[in-house]
């Protein structure tokens, strides 16, 4: 069983841009710091979505090696930016989802562990790079490009669903805030004057 030996970090970046295409200063910490909690949940769930379609589509050839390992470790990085982005909002429908892919990810654990990709107690994933080069190519297959990755797909789906509800509430929410303080700075008398009455005896 050939390991899949041969990874390139360049094309791991690449990878990587290609997922947050949305927008790519999401990607990083220092980038990720400017966005609202909804709009960072929309975006990693979106760059979620893509890379477990592409574990779905790429080959797992034994000479793919590199490819293989990037899009194992891309899945890595973009689930942990999903959890990490939906543990900061406070939604029971997010909950209820985010409860129930991380249920998913904890229901894989040991097929995940064996190519090398450590489940922790937060639910997040860990990569074990050593053990991962060392795994088959045909192993590598078997576990993410199935079923793994197409519910991965649709749970990423729903996640973006339920960010899109809460960029509406966000907004709404930021609407009506707007529209409080620009009635506070014209004053309590705003609205509320009676008509003039008229002087007969001017």
């Amino acid at each position: 069983m050939a390991a899949i030996l041969g990874y390139n970090n360049l094309n791991y970046d690449y990878l990587l841009k290609n997922c947050y295409s949305a927008n790519r200063f999401a990607r990083k910490g220092a980038g990720r710091a400017s966005f609202g909690k909804a709009d960072l949940l929309s975006i990693d769930s979106s760059a979620l979505e893509k890379i477990s379609k592409n574990l779905q589509a790429i080959s797992y050839d034994k000479d793919n090696g590199k490819q293989i390992f990037n899009n194992a470790k891309a899945l890595i990085e973009t689930y942990n930016n999903t959890v990490g982005s939906a543990d900061k909002l406070e939604s029971k429908e997010l909950e209820r989802n985010m409860k129930k892919v991380k249920q998913f990810v904890k229901d894989h654990r040991n097929v995940l562990e064996s190519v090398g990709i450590k489940i922790s107690a937060s639910g997040k994933m860990e990569l074990k790079k050593e053990k991962m080069l060392a795994t088959g190519s045909e192993k590598m297959r078997k576990v993410l490009s199935g079923d793994f990755a197409k519910n991965m797909e649709k749970y990423a789906k729903k996640l973006q669903s339920v960010s899109k509800k809460l960029l509406i509430e966000e907004a709404a929410k930021k609407s009506r805030e707007e529209e409080k303080k620009s009635m506070e700075l014209m004053g309590p008398e705003f609205g509320s004057a009676s008509p003039s009455s008229i002087d007969y005896y001017a």
